[in-house]
């Protein structure tokens, strides 16, 4: 970590409880997307993602509309 970085503050219990139940419910989202990813096809996977709650189905979402813009 760079000596100017701000320390990293761990999430709320309730937070990773909550953030755990989204992934639970997202998870067919999140495979589907990633086996679209895995084929190149980020436009879908982007698609299969736009109603997920999670981080990780955001953040597969992001990176999916990075992918397209390359």
């Amino acid at each position: 970590r760079h000596p100017n970085a701000p320390p990293l503050q761990p999430l709320a219990e309730a937070i990773k409880q909550q953030e755990k139940a989204w992934e639970e419910e997202d998870r067919d989202y999140i495979t589907t997307a990633r086996a679209l990813f895995d084929g190149k096809d980020f436009v879908r996977a982007v698609h299969w993602l736009r109603n997920c709650k999670s981080a990780k189905a955001h953040f597969l979402s992001v990176y999916s509309q990075y992918m397209v813009s390359t």
